[in-house]
């Protein structure tokens, strides 16, 4: 409204000194007030009416929730009472190491007691070093016996066959349970004197009388175990 006016106001001084109204100003109406531009000689134009704005509905509070109540803090426990440390055991003394004991030297240390040989595994032992001692004379016995003591030889007898005979052994004969015996005899062993081989007594000497004698050693020993069958003498 005011700047309107002002515009009239200088539009009447300028008419006055002679100088040509300026061209039709626009006015512009304030945004602020609601008033339109009125060109001179006008009446204002009438403001259309402004419908009233419709009340805003207030809003509606909500109601506040209640704040849930504080739980109370639970009791603090009492700390355990600190037990008292276990005393200390003294450490136990140590015993004194046992005197060894001397060795007792009049003792000898036992011995395990031999095992008890077999009987029949001696015997049998017995007979078989016999045979063997008989078969290293054989070569003596062939040379100086076999001749009148093995049947089918030419100098051969009932008479000397019953007596000694060695075609297989162990031998037979009257003497042959104590064939051992009487060849040391004969032989001149014993310490006798010699009646043997046949015709030629004491003939029988050296490593050939040491190999005989071996074999009745051998016969003696299975003897006195008891290793010969019972026979009969003459």
């Amino acid at each position: 409204m005011m700047r309107s006016l002002m515009t009239v106001l200088c539009v009447a001084a300028l008419g006055g000194c002679g100088s040509k109204p300026p061209k039709e100003a626009e006015s512009v109406g304030s945004a602020s007030d609601g008033s339109a531009a009125t060109q001179p000689g006008t009446s204002p134009a009438t403001p259309a009416p402004v419908e009233p704005a419709a009340p805003t509905e207030p809003a509606k509070p909500e109601p506040a929730k209640p704040a849930e109540a504080t739980k109370p803090a639970e009791a603090t426990k009492p700390a355990e009472a600190t037990k008292p440390a276990e005393a200390t055991k003294p450490a136990e003394a140590t015993k004194p190491a046992e005197a060894t004991k001397p060795a007792d030297a009049t003792k000898p240390a036992s011995r395990p007691a031999p095992a008890r040989p077999d009987p029949g595994r001696a015997k049998a032992d017995l007979l078989a070093a016999e045979t063997r001692a008989w078969n290293a004379a054989k070569p003596v016995l062939q040379k100086y016996c076999a001749n009148c003591h093995t049947q089918g030889a030419r100098g051969a007898t009932k008479k000397k066959l019953d007596h000694f005979d060695m075609t297989s052994y162990p031998v037979s004969g009257h003497h042959a349970a104590t064939i051992g015996i009487t060849m040391r005899d004969v032989l001149g062993l014993s310490g006798k004197k010699a009646t043997m081989p046949f015709g030629k007594p004491g003939a029988v000497e050296g490593d050939d009388l040491a190999a005989i004698k071996a074999w009745t050693d051998a016969w003696e020993a299975a003897e006195k175990a008891g290793a010969h069958p019972a026979a009969g003498g003459h």
